[in-house]
């Protein structure tokens, strides 16, 4: 069992020998689809072609969202003012001046809503083009690149496998 050492010292050095960083090899691989998808691939690339070429429509988001923030001013107005009524305040000052903060936030509140609505239609665009890309890239065929030649690589891991056997003493050797 003496012969272990040199044999794997000498399977590393060949593999130092053939994988020099000079070379190197190429994996390529072209992705097929099977038949069955192809109509669902061309179907989801028409409809990110599609996307890409238009703006997504916000004016019912928009239309909804004014009508939200509108339904709780006005119920946030309804139960201000009863609480007033109740105390005898109803006409008071008071109750004007509340009236006037709580209109001046709705119009914030709807100005803010309509202010985010380029980047939520910006936001949605990407995806679109997120979604036409990934589609895209895995149409596509893949390179790898690998330093050294598949011989060097080889007798590197068959090396590296019989160093960690005979450190291990699985081959007879010490610990």
């Amino acid at each position: 069992m003496g012969w272990l050492a040199p044999l794997a010292l000498g399977v590393s050095a060949l593999g130092g020998l053939f994988g020099g960083s000079k070379s190197s090899r190429t994996q390529s691989s072209t992705p097929t689809i099977d038949p069955k998808y192809q109509g669902l691939v061309d179907a989801l690339y028409g409809k990110f072609s599609s996307n890409l070429d238009s703006t997504v429509p916000l004016e019912g988001y928009e239309g909804t969202g004014i009508s939200n923030i509108n339904s709780v001013y006005d119920i946030a107005k309804t139960t201000r003012q009863n609480s007033l009524t109740r105390r005898g305040l109803s006409t008071s000052p008071v109750a004007a001046n509340m009236d006037a903060v709580a209109e001046n936030s709705r119009a914030g509140d709807i100005s803010t809503f309509q202010n985010s609505l380029p980047l939520l239609q910006r936001e949605l665009q990407q995806q679109d083009y997120t979604n036409a890309l990934n589609l895209i890239k895995s149409l596509m065929g893949q390179e790898t690149v690998v330093p050294g030649s598949a011989a060097g690589s080889t007798f590197n891991n068959a090396g590296s496998m019989l160093g960690f056997l005979l450190g291990q003493g699985l081959l007879g050797g010490s610990n």
